[in-house]
């Protein structure tokens, strides 16, 4: 089984939110909603260190927030992609704090929306010929 990841280097990262606008475009979400965010952190050593990190799912090997929900509208694919049901998902909000990553947003329509990893694109690489 492959395992797709999302490789992100921060210490190239400047802040500039142009991955959360790609990702917000690519997924048509409304105004309000992310999937993916970047975070500013300082820490005054003896100077100021500032970096920051990206937040979103992190497709885990054994995804709390799929054992947590109570109507099984979260799925960890064959390929490794955790997936979310929009239809199954009451907005019940359980598997918000159950994620260690802080993966799971509360939408602006009340129900719960995650990071995809662009799966749709991934197919579409899969079904070219080579």
């Amino acid at each position: 089984m492959s395992q797709h990841a999302m490789l992100v280097d921060e210490s190239r990262c400047i802040e500039c939110k142009s991955c959360t606008v790609a990702c917000k475009q690519e997924n048509g979400l409304q105004t309000g909603d992310w999937w993916l965010r970047v975070w500013r952190r300082e820490q005054l050593k003896d100077h100021l260190v500032r970096y920051y990190n990206t937040q979103s799912c992190r497709h885990c090997a054994d995804p709390v927030c799929q054992f947590v929900c109570p109507v099984g509208a979260i799925q960890r694919g064959e390929d490794g992609i955790v997936i979310q049901d929009h239809e199954k998902c009451l907005g019940c909000h359980v598997c918000v704090p159950a994620c260690p990553h802080s993966g799971m947003k509360i939408m602006t329509n009340g129900k719960v929306g995650k990071c995809t990893l662009c799966s749709h694109r991934l197919r579409e690489l899969k079904s070219r010929p080579v």
